[in-house]
């Protein structure tokens, strides 16, 4: 039985949309963490992302019966870290458990001992398909583009090819 996210706050906790980020720092999970705190606060962009996430992860299946799973929230919001952030699952369930900001992004409180095991982590965030996230990572991009429609004229992107030897080692992607 799961649940898009949880609409009660627990004592511990602060409202995610007043959740203080430190924007100075120039750590990727900062911008990862400001963006998941938008498309939180517009429900109407959640609760499109969270339904996307569903049909990925809940496919025919009935969400009101069964055992309790990862809320769509907290999957939605690990996936973003991992990919926003290029971690590994370990880096992952340590941010995940142990990163305030990013627990309150969650939802969750400072005493909410909520785990995230590195494997159900996994299994869950890779049911989500390549095609989800792109719509996903498109939702994104659009409410970017109605904060500065101008912005694709002024981004620049450098581009070059490298090249390799495809029977070195190095050349094996691990």
């Amino acid at each position: 039985m799961r649940k898009g996210y949880s609409n009660q706050l627990r004592l511990d906790s602060v409202p995610m949309e007043q959740a203080a980020l430190n924007l100075e720092p120039r750590d990727r999970i900062v911008p990862v963490l400001r963006a998941l705190q938008h498309v939180y606060c517009n429900r109407e962009l959640a609760v499109r992302i969270l339904s996307l996430a569903a049909g990925d992860i809940n496919g025919d299946t009935r969400t009101d019966t069964g055992r309790k799973g990862m809320d769509y929230w907290h999957l939605v919001v690990l996936a973003a870290v991992r990919l926003g952030c290029d971690l590994t699952y370990d880096q992952l369930q340590d941010l995940a458990e142990n990163h305030r900001k990013l627990r309150a992004i969650m939802g969750l409180g400072d005493c909410d001992e909520t785990e995230f095991k590195w494997r159900t982590t996994r299994n869950n965030i890779c049911l989500l398909r390549p095609e989800t996230i792109a719509q996903i990572s498109q939702l994104i991009v659009g409410q970017g583009h109605q904060f500065q429609p101008d912005a694709i004229e002024k981004v620049r992107a450098d581009s070059f090819v490298m090249e390799t030897d495809i029977h070195s080692p190095s050349a094996i992607p691990t």
